[in-house]
């Protein structure tokens, strides 16, 4: 196939070249053109159901034990994530050639008689082998009176060649122009929405607009990166839906919901598989158990938030927020990073008036995961509960491995997140600070993939994201978290976030001093020396505190009560110090800091906390949560 606008050109002339042969009469050609079109239709219908009859023929069949029970089952579909790494069989050459013979049957037709379902199924499948240049040509020359459906396959187009700008707003131009039950539909989130989303959405049509905006925020994979490309992997699926609905597929099942949920949830399959159980039919005769398997792409993970964190986003707990990699609800693998990984960091707030003075230190970690399945029997639904192997398709090696160094790459670490700590990696960074409607507060873009950071915003409530991304390797790391402070009244004592330092050197005697020594992430060594620093605000004079440090297993807690935290910490997690601070001269603010080496400890999640009681006060309680390595 002769490849760019001389292929189209091609294609052209071969048509027309069939039409004169087949009519060698002009006036009779023109009498019978609808007749003879209508039969290229008919004939592109019935090769696209050969083709895919033909596929999943040509899937060879396996017997596998071990495989396990559904996680999940979607109406006739069985959902499995994981597996036992087997890597997925290259399409056999036969498929590749049908597929070329069905495109030429469909290309025929279409320039015969330009129709939307034949349209559909060219980009579809042109899309399977990553054609998509061949597919912009037609998209671009689009000849159908459908018009939105032409601006919905460009779109789909776009977002194949990973070009999220213009497919967003090719997508966006198209649902101006389709009709308004089918634009709403391209829109709904309803198979994306968690429990507590679809609570939080439920009855709530006047906020329907600012939970859609606030949920697709959230799901952008990558700040760093223009567009939302998981917004338009949505629109691109919708279209995917549209363009299957009336045409086979290897299940070998006729399209119902179920197909559409999962082609929502995950996108189109990338590769097939067809297994045997080893259930016995009924009666005790032998039966016909055989199931096709429809692999998504491995590395898929979930980028919609909790529904947990929709109601309340600028409240996002630090470290809380992990992109879900073993069982997503949903799944998408952006083409720029298919591996996104945890960003260790660790954030800080200070008052500075009306301001909010934050303090970012940050670090790749480490993390991995493998992708999910679904399957279906050739004749019958699976039984809900019956085991159904579905191993892994591709072998899914680990890049990134512990070190047990305290969160630094060893010499010989040569993945992704060990090159990055090192400075060998050409990445790009950046530091976000957003406003609940996703219109940037600050934006900070650097080239370190180690490093921290002070940054100054009007007191508010923000989503704070902190990203690392290394576009030769398409590896990135990210955190994302809630960001909000108010303004206190003068006469309040409030303090600020509890910061863990480096503990070499003396003290240092201001937060700029003290921001450049932040550990990122917060992992610490049993018995390593740390330094914390935090600011008291509004103190009197005259005022006396007393302050306690302590330890304690798992995350940070709410600790509000006078003499909660004394009464939590626990026998085996000893007390590290009690001391007795002044206060100032004269109303205002002081800078604290206090070198100290953690007690033997267990590897594991603990809490730092620095509990200040001001006689006639309630006590403010500063909590850190760090992670004991060996």
């Amino acid at each position: 196939m002769v490849a760019g606008a001389g292929w189209r050109r091609a294609w052209r002339a071969s048509v027309l070249g069939l039409l004169v042969a087949a009519h060698p009469s002009p006036s009779l050609a023109q009498e019978n053109g609808s007749a003879h079109a209508d039969s290229l239709v008919a004939a592109a219908h019935q090769a696209q159901i050969e083709f895919e009859s033909f596929r999943e023929s040509r899937i060879p069949p396996e017997v596998r034990g071990g495989g396990g029970f559904c996680d999940e089952m979607v109406g006739r579909l069985c959902l499995r994530h994981g597996g036992d790494e087997s890597p997925l069989d290259d399409e056999p050459p036969a498929v590749t050639l049908q597929r070329n013979q069905l495109l030429s049957i469909l290309f025929g037709a279409y320039r015969a008689a330009p129709d939307a379902w034949l349209l559909g199924q060219i980009v579809f499948y042109l899309g399977e082998t990553q054609a998509w240049q061949r597919a912009a040509l037609l998209t671009d020359d689009c000849e159908i009176p459908e018009v939105w459906w032409c601006g919905a396959l460009k779109g789909v187009v776009l977002q194949g060649m990973g070009s999220t700008v213009e497919s967003l707003a090719t997508f966006e131009r198209a649902l101006t122009q389709m009709p308004a039950d089918t634009a709403a539909w391209f829109r709904s989130t309803r198979f994306l929405l968690d429990e507590d989303a679809r609570k939080a959405l439920d009855g709530d049509e006047a906020g329907r607009a600012t939970f859609e905006q606030t949920f697709w925020l959230l799901a952008d994979p990558l700040f760093l990166e223009p567009g939302n490309d998981r917004l338009a992997e949505h629109y691109a699926r919708k279209a995917v839906v549209l363009i299957r609905r009336n045409a086979a597929n290897p299940f070998g099942l006729d399209w119902e919901e179920d197909l559409e949920e999962l082609t929502t949830r995950y996108g189109p399959e990338v590769g097939w598989e067809r297994g045997r159980g080893l259930v016995p039919g009924q009666q005790g005769l032998a039966a016909d158990d055989r199931y096709v398997i429809g692999r998504h792409h491995p590395k898929s993970a979930q980028y919609v938030p909790p529904g947990r964190y929709l109601e309340h986003p600028t409240e996002i707990p630090a470290d809380e927020w992990t992109i879900e990699q073993r069982k997503p609800r949903t799944g998408y693998a952006p083409r720029y990073a298919p591996d996104i990984d945890p960003l260790y960091s660790q954030v800080a707030r200070f008052r500075r008036g009306d301001s909010l003075l934050v303090v970012a230190a940050w670090q790749p970690g480490e993390d991995a995961q493998p992708a999910p399945v679904a399957q279906a029997p050739r004749r019958g639904p699976p039984a809900r509960g019956q085991r159904a192997p579905a191993p892994s398709p591709f072998e899914r090696s680990d890049p990134f491995r512990s070190d047990g160094q305290d969160g630094a790459a060893a010499a010989t670490d040569s993945s992704p997140a060990g090159l990055a700590r090192a400075g060998e990696l050409s990445v790009q960074t950046g530091f976000f600070v957003l406003r609940p409607d996703g219109e940037p507060e600050l934006e900070l873009r650097g080239s370190s993939a180690v490093g921290a950071l002070t940054a100054e915003v009007p007191n508010g409530e923000y989503i704070l994201g902190m990203e690392v991304l290394s576009p030769g390797t398409r590896y990135a790391w990210r955190a994302r978290q809630g960001l909000s402070q108010i303004s206190i009244l003068p006469d309040l004592a409030a303090a600020s976030d509890l910061l863990v330092l480096d503990g070499e050197g003396g003290l240092p005697g201001s937060v700029a001093e003290a921001a450049a020594r932040a550990l990122p992430g917060v992992r610490v060594r049993s018995g390593q020396r740390i330094t914390l620093a935090w600011e008291v605000y509004n103190l009197r004079p005259g005022d006396r505190a007393q302050v306690t440090v302590g330890v304690t297993q798992g995350r940070p807690s709410l600790l509000r009560r006078a003499g909660e935290f004394l009464r939590i910490l626990e026998p085996d997690v000893p007390l590290v110090v009690s001391f007795e601070d002044a206060g100032p001269d004269e109303l205002g603010t002081i800078f604290r800091t206090v070198a100290l080496s953690l007690p033997e400890l267990e590897p594991g999640d603990y809490t730092l906390h620095v509990e200040i009681t001001l006689i006639g006060r309630a006590p403010m309680v500063l909590s850190r949560r760090v992670v004991v390595t060996g």
